[in-house]
């Protein structure tokens, strides 16, 4: 004889039992139909019927505001500390500046000037309070700017001190003056070098990116010796040789004064020398310093 296939249990239960089962089975198939077809139905554009157009627009607003949220997630990049005298173009954009804040920067910097402080790179830029209060704290400035900033506190006092010949002033003393860092103490070293010692202060005029401001400080501060047996020279008997020797000038320029000398008979003053052509008269306050005219 064959046997059943059906397993023992069902076979021990009896039809109630069975259909209560199969019923069951039924409902929880019907069930699951009716999920899938409500969950994956494609929503038609009949069941907006009933919204009207403020609810429309509401929902509209809502995805718009949600958009932008995401995109402005998506374009935020992480600020890391930055010396605001070197910011680029891009770095401004990111920053959230205008093409007019970052070229004011651009071209405060290229005059050779620089932005120590928050207070300074907002008076340069223009940019708005709120723009400043989110960016500044990602400014990092060098160490050196931070000793400037004390020195500054001692700037009153700097008119009660003796005064010195700059001649022998060192970097740490010239760096001491609120407005000259290290850059600018080496320039004015390097200058006094290349001249010789400075004559007069008015030569500072000749070391760049020193503002005059800047200068009045050290007009308070130091005095200029002339090297010892120094003598202005005629320029009515000095050679082209010895004129080349002078400072603010070349052998082209030396030989061009000569010359014009020789066909004028003489100079008579100063003034002259401006009939030259390319002739530094903007300079003629330094140059006066090592030439005397003797008729």
């Amino acid at each position: 004889m064959k046997k059943s296939r059906a397993p023992k249990y069902w076979l021990d239960l009896d039809a109630s039992q069975r259909k209560g089962i199969l019923l069951l089975l039924i409902l929880m198939i019907a069930s699951l139909a009716y999920f899938f077809y409500v969950r994956f139905q494609p929503i038609k554009s009949s069941d907006f019927l009933d919204l009207d157009d403020a609810d429309i627009n509401r929902i509209q607003t809502h995805i718009d505001s949600l958009n932008r949220e995401k995109q402005r997630e998506e374009k935020k990049t992480k600020i890391y500390p930055f010396n605001p005298n070197f910011l680029t173009d891009y770095k401004g954009y990111q920053l959230g500046m205008t093409s007019d804040e970052i070229d004011r920067l651009i071209s405060y910097r290229e005059a050779d000037n620089w932005v120590n402080s928050s207070s300074e790179f907002q008076k340069v830029t223009l940019v708005s309070d709120s723009l400043l209060k989110e960016i500044e704290p990602y400014f990092k400035f060098p160490d050196f700017v931070k000793k400037e900033s004390a020195s500054s506190k001692t700037s009153e006092s700097n008119t009660t001190l003796p005064k010195k010949d700059i001649n022998e002033a060192t970097l740490e003393e010239l760096t001491s003056i609120s407005g000259i860092g290290e850059v600018l103490g080496k320039r004015i070293i390097h200058q006094k070098n290349r001249l010789g010692g400075y004559l007069d202060l008015i030569q500072l005029k000749d070391v760049w990116g020193l503002k005059y401001d800047v200068r009045q400080k050290l007009n308070e501060r130091f005095y200029a010796n002339p090297p010892e047996n120094f003598q202005k020279q005629d320029l009515n008997e000095i050679t082209v040789i010895n004129l080349t020797e002078i400072p603010y000038f070349d052998y082209e320029l030396a030989r061009e004064v000569i010359n014009f000398r020789q066909l004028n008979e003489g100079i008579d003053n100063f003034d002259d020398l401006a009939k030259i052509q390319d002739f530094p008269y903007h300079k003629i306050d330094r140059i006066k310093l090592y030439l005397v005219i003797n008729k």
